[in-house]
């Protein structure tokens, strides 16, 4: 992820799926702490995976957090 001004601001990870290959798993959404919780980079986040992807259809999220393994 990148700001107006090229600045890397996040990162993304994901993988697909093995049994049906257009949908994307997003794994890990990370954002830099000064861009957090403005709402429109997790929007940006995901129109940026679709505009630079032909291959996927759909997307999930994979929410880890202790105990959901």
């Amino acid at each position: 992820l990148k700001d107006l001004n090229g600045k890397v601001i996040g990162f993304s990870f994901g993988f697909s799926d093995p049994s049906e290959p257009k949908l994307l798993y997003i794994k890990s959404l990370g954002v830099h702490p000064d861009y957090r919780f403005r709402g429109r980079t997790f929007y940006a986040a995901l129109k940026f995976l679709f505009d630079n992807s032909s291959k996927y259809s759909r997307m999930a999220f994979c929410l880890m957090q202790e105990g959901n393994m």
